[in-house]
């Protein structure tokens, strides 16, 4: 488990989890849970993540200007040789930043993030560059076309290199790239909009469980050095599973997709209760909120007596938790 002189960023965060659950569910004392915590903690303090932040921000605004620069200069050059500096930049940065985030001994962790990002962004302006340099047409393809490149760029970097931050954007563009798209409204406004709510739950629960699959047999035995990577496929593919089911209540709606985003949320309670899985939890007992949120003012809110709604929620809240509780018990006795 040790990685780059020191213990996995991904095993120490799992640990201290597991820690803390020992610890709320009675399992160890609290002298037990300190001591536990302690040898699991991050040994970093406030004051060097503050430097390593600040070397980031200045790597960004250093890169930003020397680029701005570069750009004033090839203003009358040729958008084919901007393109391959854009390019030379992109590898030299990735090249850089690999070296930084994989060599844990120096503390330049996040600047080497930094670097990955901004290699990440430049690959991907440089490929468009290039594309449209050489006299390729225009179309919405291309620059989705580029976003899958980069992300597989971006998670091939992070399973050869074992980084998590690489994969976590490469999942980012991923599920935008399947259909998730952003966009500026003016006065400082964003939207954001998936574009086929169905498709994406489905790609959704196909990531959560690829990254079931992942922790529980790909780090077990040919993953070990990627211990955590198959968190952030749950917990990304929980996002958008739940995210685009919510969706689908609202818009089309309907009794069926109501149906749907509630049972889905009372399985993710029962699949975490059953695993004994915080995460499934957690995202179950949020959106399951959310639905009962969105009902009451959908349907409820000017027919049904506030306090006796929420009463009646209040009671089928314990009596889920119970049964939760007393299943899980029972497995472990």
């Amino acid at each position: 488990m040790e990685q780059g002189g020191g213990m996995a960023q991904g095993f120490r965060e799992r640990m201290a989890a597991e820690v803390a659950a020992w610890r709320h569910q009675g399992v160890v004392d609290d002298d037990l849970a300190a001591r536990l915590a302690a040898r699991y903690a991050d040994a970093e303090g406030a004051g060097a993540m503050a430097v390593r932040l600040l070397g980031g921000i200045a790597v960004v605004l250093l890169a930003a200007s020397s680029l701005a620069g570069v750009g004033i200069l090839l203003q009358s050059a040729s958008p084919v040789a901007l393109a391959v500096l854009v390019l030379a930049a992109a590898f030299a940065a990735g090249w850089a930043g690999i070296g930084l985030a994989r060599d844990r001994r120096r503390g330049l962790t996040v600047t080497g993030g930094v670097l990955i990002t901004f290699a990440l962004a430049a690959g991907y302006a440089g490929a468009l560059l290039l594309y449209f340099g050489l006299g390729g047409g225009g179309g919405a393809d291309i620059p989705l076309l580029a976003m899958l490149l980069t992300a597989i760029a971006a998670l091939a970097v992070a399973y050869s290199n074992a980084l998590r931050w690489p994969l976590f954007l490469g999942l980012l563009l991923l599920f935008h790239w399947a259909g998730t798209r952003h966009g500026y409204i003016g006065h400082g406004g964003y939207f954001l909009d998936i574009q086929n709510e169905r498709d994406m739950a489905v790609a959704g629960l196909t990531a959560v469980v690829f990254g079931v699959l992942h922790e529980s047999v790909g780090e077990r035995r040919w993953l070990r050095r990627q211990v955590g990577f198959g968190h952030l496929w749950l917990v990304w593919g929980l996002v958008y599973f739940n995210l685009c089911l919510w969706i689908l209540s609202i818009r089309p709606g309907g009794t069926g997709w109501v149906l749907a985003f509630s049972a889905a949320g009372v399985a993710q309670i029962v699949a975490g209760a059953v695993l004994r899985d915080g995460r499934f939890t957690g995202f179950g007992v949020v959106f399951l909120a959310i639905d009962v949120y969105t009902r009451l003012f959908e349907r409820f809110w000017d027919e049904v007596s506030i306090g006796g709604f929420l009463l009646v929620c209040g009671l089928l809240g314990v009596g889920i938790g119970g049964m939760c509780e007393r299943f899980g018990a029972g497995r472990a006795s």
